[in-house]
């Protein structure tokens, strides 16, 4: 009975051993898979990084060269003439947009922490002010931006002129964004070279003279581009033609009388051409007839938008007449503020309208 208690006894502890045994294995196992599953995701989240920092420092470089650009542009802007600050504008703003979305691909490989999306709020964030600065200078200048690199183009808005004022402000703002992102480099940087694989980003600040983004510098900026001689704005709009419907009948009337056939209503077209160097964006014109006493019979108005040396036509509503009358036609175009010629705005010409057959 004690040898058969014996051989059970052994037996457990043999069991017992045994599972210990087994729980040390798994348990060695288990360690080892976490320490190599760590190892493995140091390796990746290293090549990630890396390769996150050949990318960024690639556009980095390039980043370098638009900032210069922009504080040459900034400096020499008031000399240059308005096409040339026109195309440098753009350029600037191209470059620098394509840079904002070469990082945003950049940053999709997923690099530690948030160096991804660091980056990409820096460079965005220059992309967005270089272009504030393009449509705030367009709007002080009225310039045209071209559609595509080496083209004359639309203009950049279809809105009147901006107040000194208000792009002094808008320029200043852009400026105070540029100078924070340069700032938020350097936290970037290092975050990314204490994360594995230890990436190095090289230093890059866009804009290097700061002092060139103050209030002070962009108010001293937009009073020399308001007064540069070669940035002068010139409003010049000119009245081409004007024709009537119905036509004139030929070989008839007058001196300075023009006869109609018999009609019940007359409508005036008109050409305008802008031989200015601004977009025009409300253009008006305004047709009277008034009898021979002078009092107003009809009045007919029209308005349209003209780009710099560029033409228009209008067709301004129909006016009613009656047939067999007398009256005076004055057809003026509202001068565009600030210009000074007036002389070709206007037509005048005396219409006789033929009775109706029957005298009616």
């Amino acid at each position: 009975m004690a040898r058969r208690r014996r051989r059970v006894s052994g037996r457990s502890r043999l069991a017992t051993f045994a599972a210990v045994a087994l729980v040390l294995v798994l348990a060695g196992l288990l360690i080892n898979g976490v320490v190599s599953g760590a190892n493995s995701s140091n390796a990746y989240l290293s090549l990630v990084n890396r390769s996150f920092a050949a990318q960024t420092n690639s556009i980095t470089q390039a980043q370098t060269v638009q900032g210069q650009q922009l504080s040459t542009l900034l400096k020499e802007m008031p000399t240059l003439d308005r096409q040339s600050v026109a195309l440098k504008l753009a350029d600037l703003v191209r470059d620098t947009q394509q840079a904002s979305e070469g990082q945003q691909r950049a940053g999709d490989g997923g690099p530690s922490g948030t160096a991804g999306s660091s980056m990409n709020a820096i460079v965005s964030a220059r992309a967005a002010a270089v272009a504030q600065m393009a449509t705030s200078i367009d709007g002080l200048l009225g310039l045209e931006q071209p559609t595509s690199p080496g083209l004359s183009g639309q203009p950049s808005s279809g809105a009147a002129l901006l107040p000194s004022s208000v792009v002094v402000a808008r320029l200043s703002a852009a400026g105070a964004q540029i100078a924070k992102a340069d700032r938020a480099v350097l936290g970037t940087r290092v975050a990314l070279a204490r994360a594995p694989g230890n990436a190095h980003l090289i230093r890059n600040v866009f804009v290097a003279d700061s002092s060139l983004l103050s209030p002070t510098s962009m108010a001293s900026l937009v009073s020399s581009l308001s007064s540069s001689p070669s940035l002068a704005i010139v409003h010049q709009v000119q009245l081409v033609t004007t024709s009537l419907s119905p036509s004139p009948l030929p070989n008839a009337g007058a001196f300075q009388l023009v006869q109609l056939p018999p009609t019940h209503q007359i409508v005036v077209s008109v050409t305008l051409r802008n031989l200015g160097n601004v977009f025009e964006p409300h253009v008006s014109v305004t047709a009277v007839l008034t009898a021979p006493n002078g009092q107003v019979l009809r009045t007919s108005r029209a308005m349209g938008s003209i780009v710099a040396a560029g033409a228009l036509n209008l067709v301004l509503p129909r006016m009613l007449v009656s047939p067999g009358a007398l009256v005076q036609l004055t057809v003026t175009v509202a001068p565009p503020a600030g210009q000074a010629d007036t002389s070709a705005l206007g037509f005048q010409a005396g219409l006789a309208i033929a009775a109706s057959s029957g005298g009616a």
